[in-house]
């Protein structure tokens, strides 16, 4: 990722060799498209150069040879992901119940998660008219996010997370920002390879940034 301006949460953000992220929950709200899945990709690369990490999809495919692309073809950071596909809510429920296992198991300290809340909405379209049904996958859902949140805390694990900008999802996703974030990504498009970052965090010391971002084949350029 070309970074031409870096103010300091972006800066922190991709330096993984700090401890910024350690135990902190970053969420990254956007359409889905180009402009979010590079930038997740290019993170994921970044990171992925230092260290093993878990990544977490609910997607069927992970865009292996977009990845490798963007890594220039370093083979080293897709063997450190460690690609876990998540098919059905029940699935993913089980797993994040021992995702603190899983992290240990190999020494990770990252956590990419895209995105905890697809498998959710699925689970309520089928429940949508048993009113105890959709209240177990409500709690549920809170409860995953809760334990990701216990995993930050205690064991000082980052933690990064995909939402959807849909207005049919705003309100669970306003619940995930509003509760369980530290810092907050939202992607503006403008144009279908052109937008803007708003970084927003909660801490005081820490200031809200915005950046233009730029689609490129050899990845995220950031101003």
């Amino acid at each position: 990722m070309r970074l031409e301006n870096g103010g300091s949460l972006l800066s922190s953000l991709l330096d993984w060799n700090q401890t910024y992220l350690a135990g902190k929950m970053v969420a990254i709200l956007g359409r889905v498209g180009a402009l979010r899945n590079d930038l997740i990709l290019e993170l994921l690369s970044s990171a992925a150069s230092h260290q093993n990490v878990l990544f977490l999809h609910s997607r069927l495919h992970f865009p292996v040879e977009r990845f490798k692309e963007l890594t220039g073809g370093d083979e080293s950071r897709l063997a450190r992901v460690r690609l876990l596909y998540l098919p059905n809510f029940s699935f993913q429920e089980r797993m994040i119940s021992v995702s603190e296992t899983l992290m240990s198991k190999d020494n990770l300290r990252l956590l990419f998660f895209d995105s905890p809340v697809d498998n959710y909405m699925d689970s309520l379209s089928v429940n949508w008219n048993m009113s105890s049904a959709l209240r177990r996958v409500h709690s549920s859902f809170v409860k995953q996010l809760a334990t990701l949140k216990e995993m930050c805390l205690e064991q000082g694990i980052g933690v990064l997370f995909t939402l959807d900008s849909n207005e049919n999802r705003m309100t669970v996703q306003k619940y995930a920002i509003d509760i369980w974030s530290d810092l907050v990504i939202a992607i503006e498009q403008i144009e279908p390879r052109r937008g803007r970052l708003y970084m927003r965090a909660k801490y005081p010391d820490e200031r809200d940034e915005v950046h233009d971002i730029t689609i490129k084949k050899e990845g995220p350029s950031i101003e």
